[in-house]
């Protein structure tokens, strides 16, 4: 009875855990279905793609908006928890990101925009089944995160301050595109839940939030390497 009950709670578990990620899925492919709408307007209505330019005071608006409510829902477990409010303020943060990469993919060509999503889809889909498959476990490296966040900050400090070729910039966007590459595969890893550390199944709006970012700043990265 003891072996019956323990496989019971396995299958169930199992079951409840590939429901969650499931859930999340779907709710990242909305979220990147936004996206990529959102930019495909602007990019074909060359007016539209002119105008939005000169919406900068809005972006800096938006871009506030946006990391409130990310602190928000990763922080206060109980936002992120809680229906409908999770999925109102992640809406209303899918829109704003939205609307801020499109004001950044504004002053790229069409052509660029294209092939930075295309090799995007081909990084997330690699690192996502590398995540899955391989037997290292990434969920335990967070003295590493805490490394790379911290060259991370002090590039974007090096950026500021100091006058860098493109040489340089290309340097800088390829280490972001390695570290954000490494966030994803750990944000992959919490969600699947088969290692070390996993996100609690109720926490559906955190992982698509988590890996929707990873993806959209690579895309960022990509873009301005190739763009």
């Amino acid at each position: 009875m003891q072996i019956s009950n323990s496989c019971e709670e396995k299958e169930t578990h199992q079951s409840d855990r590939n429901g969650f990620i499931r859930k999340v899925y779907c709710i990242l492919s909305a979220q990147l279905c936004v996206m990529a709408g959102v930019i495909t307007w602007v990019k074909l209505d060359p007016k539209l793609n002119e105008g939005i330019k000169e919406l900068y005071p809005l972006v800096m608006v938006s871009l506030v908006v946006t990391i409130f409510i990310e602190c928000a829902l990763i922080c206060c477990s109980h936002l992120a928890r809680k229906v409908p409010t999770n999925y109102i303020l992640l809406s209303i943060f899918t829109l704003f990101e939205a609307f801020i990469f499109a004001f950044i993919c504004a002053f790229y060509t069409a052509e660029s925009c294209i092939e930075a999503a295309g090799m995007t889809a081909g990084v997330t889909v690699a690192l996502t089944l590398y995540a899955m498959f391989t037997k290292t476990d990434f969920t335990v490296c967070g003295q590493l995160m805490s490394i790379l966040c911290a060259v991370s900050f002090m590039l974007i400090i090096a950026g500021l301050f100091m006058s860098v070729n493109n040489w340089g910039n290309t340097l800088i966007a390829a280490v972001f595109v390695i570290i954000y590459g490494i966030y994803l595969i750990i944000d992959t890893q919490l969600v699947l839940g088969n290692h070390s550390y996993g996100l609690s199944t109720d926490d559906y709006i955190v992982g698509a939030l988590l890996i929707y970012l990873d993806i959209m700043m690579l895309f960022l990265k990509l873009l301005e390497i190739f763009g």
